[in-house]
């Protein structure tokens, strides 16, 4: 009987340990963050990767201590941390882009992470980049902002997930790169307005 007893015990308490493991490897801040999360889950899923990240582990939160100049900010550990600077996405809601600028850093951010990207600063023959995992050692003088809406965002997200996407048409002449009423608050090398 002693056996047994124990032995239940043991089970009970392997079940509750888990289950806190489980919550410590999962969880995203927000119902907003949660949001951009799945549609790069989406994307990725259109493209042929599957990610199981409660069993994998993710944590998606906002800091207040990454720097005036840091966006977001992926940590390669177990879980899988991804944190974003919780001014920057307060000041950018008030544009009309707004949602636009915040899924470009969570999808720059997971393709460090989840797709094991790193910075790439080619150019297309426009001058702009050719993919949003532009950033890391830059000039002073290059901003890494990014045109990320409209038919620019289709080819931004293939060429995150393939690294290959065909030079778009609109990038061969600079007369269409359009940014009407787009204010840099801060660019995605995380430099301030006056240096975008």
């Amino acid at each position: 009987m002693q056996k047994i007893k124990g032995f239940i015990l043991f089970v009970i308490l392997f079940l509750v340990t888990s289950c806190e493991k489980n919550e410590l490897m999962y969880s995203v801040e927000t119902s907003e963050l949660e949001s951009y999360l799945q549609k790069f889950l989406t994307e990725a899923k259109n493209y042929g990767y599957e990610f199981d990240l409660e069993k994998d582990g993710l944590i998606m939160q906002f800091s207040d201590n990454l720097g005036n100049n840091v966006l977001g900010l992926c940590t390669h550990s177990v879980p899988l941390k991804v944190e974003f600077n919780r001014k920057y996405w307060k000041d950018v809601t008030k544009y009309e882009d707004g949602n636009d600028r915040k899924e470009f850093v969570v999808f720059h951010e997971l393709g460090h992470g989840l797709l094991d990207r790193r910075h790439y600063n080619e150019k297309l023959p426009n001058g702009e980049w050719k993919s949003i995992m532009c950033g890391g050692d830059l000039d002073d003088s290059e901003s890494t902002l990014v045109n990320y809406r409209g038919e620019r965002k289709k080819y931004y997200i293939e060429e995150l997930f393939t690294q290959s996407a065909d030079i778009p048409e609109w990038s061969k002449t600079s007369k269409d790169y359009d940014l009407t009423d787009y204010v840099c608050i801060l660019d995605d090398e995380f430099n301030s307005e006056d240096e975008c």
